[in-house]
């Protein structure tokens, strides 16, 4: 992993919200606003920040040490599943079983658990797609090296 310390004029920037988590990433992988939303309020819920430079994410741990900033590298995928983990352990503190038969259904009994579910169903869709990108990704790949045998 890299670290960067937090330097001021260094060129990273901090990603604010979902429109600037949409405008970082452009063409390489299309995501709502709504689901930039999620993985930023998550990520800064539990003491981090998202941020880029030089067209790399990367993830800020506000509680490394006082007053100081570090920066890592950081995947899309890896914010997706931290964030995923994040939202399936407060479902589960909630009392609700995601592996039940009618988990929806116990998740709709009040407005917090609704909510997590909802952010459950976003985060989980988000994931798929990545999945499904990386897949296609590594067909491509593994094609354009056998086209020529």
């Amino acid at each position: 992993m890299e670290f960067i310390k937090k330097i001021d004029g260094s060129g990273l920037r901090y990603l604010d919200n979902g429109k600037e988590f949409i405008e970082f990433l452009e063409s390489t992988f299309p995501m709502s606003e709504i689901e930039g939303d999620r993985l930023v309020g998550y990520m800064e819920g539990h003491g981090y920040l998202l941020g880029h430079k030089d067209g790399r994410l990367y993830r800020g741990d506000l509680c490394y040490r006082a007053d100081d900033i570090y920066w890592e590298t950081y995947t899309l995928y890896d914010a997706v599943e931290t964030v995923r983990g994040w939202n399936q352990g407060f479902l589960k503190e909630a009392g609700i079983d995601l592996e039940a038969e009618g988990a929806s259904e116990q998740a709709d009994g009040d407005r917090y658990t609704a909510g997590l579910w909802e952010d459950k169903k976003i985060l989980d869709g988000l994931s798929a797609r990545i999945c499904h990108k990386e897949k296609r990704e590594i067909n491509r790949i593994m094609k354009r090296d056998t086209d020529h045998v």
